[in-house]
């Protein structure tokens, strides 16, 4: 078997750092077998064929049974712009050309809600993968992604601002203090 599975996702609002994705997965095929990349790709006129964010977790070893719900924290925290789309790809990590019993099956299970979603097959005879097949009223795989806001650029500049302000009026009692002592006004 060899079979990827995608789903689109846009981050509405401002900017995120990626957190974690929490997923409800499970192995129904050769349970202990961890033959999956759970990735992150940004989209690509509509495809999950942009660049590649990050890979979120590689053979993982906790999917051992059906029916799952499976958190993964991101190790690199990529930034998601807001406005713009992004995949979640869970396929297999390795392809044993030879002997298909090392390729594992999951099963993604579905939110309930429509959205776009894909997938597609290798091609063992041709060692490569075919082409996307992208349904955009499809039923989604349920998943999560949770991420950190990234402050605009103008808060980020009131914030330092505000730091370097409250640190040169800190700097100037010190100073003032430091001379009262110096005149014999103030003791310690």
């Amino acid at each position: 078997m060899g079979l990827g599975a995608a789903a689109r996702f846009e981050v509405s609002g401002g900017s995120y750092s990626l957190s974690s994705v929490t997923l409800a997965l499970g192995n129904i095929y050769l349970p202990g077998n961890n033959n999956l990349a759970i990735s992150i790709f940004a989209d690509n006129n509509g495809m999950p064929a942009g660049g590649l964010l990050e890979t979120v977790v590689m053979h993982p070893t906790d999917l051992t049974a059906d029916y799952l719900v499976v958190t993964y924290p991101s190790s690199l925290e990529p930034v998601l712009a807001g406005g713009s789309s992004y995949w979640l790809v869970a396929e297999p990590a390795d392809l044993n050309l030879v002997n298909g019993d090392n390729n594992a099956a999951f099963s993604w299970y579905t939110s309930g809600m429509v959205g776009h979603a894909g997938y597609r097959e290798f091609n063992f005879a041709a060692e490569a993968w075919r082409d996307w097949q992208i349904n955009p009223d499809s039923l989604v795989p349920a998943f999560r992604i949770e991420g950190t806001p990234i402050p605009e650029p103008g808060t980020l500049s009131l914030l330092l601002l505000g730091a370097g302000l409250a640190s040169y009026h800190g700097g100037r009692k010190r100073r003032f203090k430091a001379n009262l002592v110096a005149i014999g006004l103030f003791s310690i």
